[in-house]
C-alpha cells in the first residue's frame, strides 16, 4: 500500500487521505475524509483484466453508492452476487459485518460514496428545504 497515486488516476481529491494498491495488472486507489459525522470515499479501480479482491465490512453502516464509470459485482458471503452497480446509477446499501468479494471486469471502474453517522441526517429535518 502507498499514498502515491498512479499518475493516470481520474481524480485527485485535495486533503483527502489517499491509499493505493497495485498488482502487476492492475490498481486500486481509495481517497477519502473521515469526518465527524461523515466518511466520503472515491474508489478508483483499473485492471487490465478481470479482477476479484475482497472488502471487509467492519461495521453495520448504510451506503450511499454512485458508481461513476464501469460496473462492480459484489458477492455475498454465501457466494451470490449481493449487488450489481452500474455507472450512472445510485443505491442505498445496507452493508452488515462480513467480507465480500467484488469482481470487476478490465477496464476503469470508479466509485463515489459516503456513510454517516446513524441519527445525523434527522438532526437536520425541521430545517431541512423543502
Amino acid at each position: 500500500m502507498s499514498q502515491r497515486l498512479p499518475a493516470d488516476c481520474s481524480y485527485r481529491v485535495p486533503y483527502a487521505r489517499k491509499r493505493c494498491w497495485r498488482g502487476e495488472n492492475w490498481w486500486i486507489t481509495e481517497q477519502a475524509y473521515d469526518a465527524r459525522h461523515a466518511y466520503v470515499y472515491l474508489i478508483e479501480v483499473s485492471p487490465r483484466q478481470t479482477l476479484r479482491f475482497s472488502v471487509e465490512c467492519l461495521r453495520r453502516d448504510l451506503h450511499w453508492l454512485y458508481p461513476l464509470a464501469g460496473e462492480f459485482c459484489i458477492h455475498g458471503p454465501d457466494g451470490m452476487v449481493a449487488l450489481w452497480l452500474v455507472a450512472d446509477e445510485h443505491v442505498q446499501v445496507r452493508a452488515e459485518v462480513a467480507t465480500y468479494e467484488v469482481t470487476l471486469p478490465g477496464g476503469r471502474h470508479l466509485l463515489f460514496g459516503f456513510v454517516v453517522e446513524r441519527g445525523w441526517p434527522s438532526r437536520y429535518l425541521g430545517t431541512a428545504l423543502a
